[in-house]
């Protein structure tokens, strides 16, 4: 699913200054009832170079920014990766309110993190995704100990 925030797909949004009239209103409502809802999907793309299929038995996964933990979760269905090569994209789905999660911060902090996110206006934020997929060995189930962590400077 595209982005979104306060209902308002952001997919097409270059600038603020680009919302038409309607998302501005639903922006300005959400924002006055103290709500900001954003969702997301991201996709994981796991590739299994082994020459036997592999079975992540769950995923464990986290984003932070400014190494600070902003959203977690997990998939917890079997994901089957096949051998030599192959290639299974795993869609992570998240929602959550901004505003409570940046309660301690101003609406333009929440502004400038959905921009820098999303390649948008002029702020940057530094933005990890982690992850900890666990597969079954010898019928029992092993995580890695640590999270594997992609970083990248959001924006600018």
């Amino acid at each position: 699913a595209a982005p979104s925030i306060a209902g308002i797909l952001l997919s097409n949004v270059t600038d603020v200054n680009n919302l038409n009239a309607v998302s501005l209103l639903k922006l300005t409502s959400s924002l006055m009832s103290g709500s900001l809802p954003f969702t997301m999907t991201v996709n994981v793309n796991a590739t299994n170079p082994n020459t036997t299929t592999a079975q992540i038995e769950g995923l464990d996964w986290a984003i932070d920014l400014e190494n600070k933990t902003l959203f977690t979760g997990n998939v917890g269905n079997r994901v089957t990766v096949p051998a030599n090569g192959g290639q299974t994209v795993i869609p992570l789905n998240f929602q959550i309110d901004l505003m409570e999660a940046f309660k301690d911060e101003s609406r333009d902090n929440i502004l400038n993190f959905v921009q820098g996110l999303l390649n948008v206006g002029e702020s940057s934020s530094k933005v990890s995704f982690k992850i900890k997929p666990s597969v079954m060995v010898g019928g029992q189930k092993i995580s890695t100990p640590n999270f594997i962590t992609l970083s990248k400077t959001a924006g600018k």
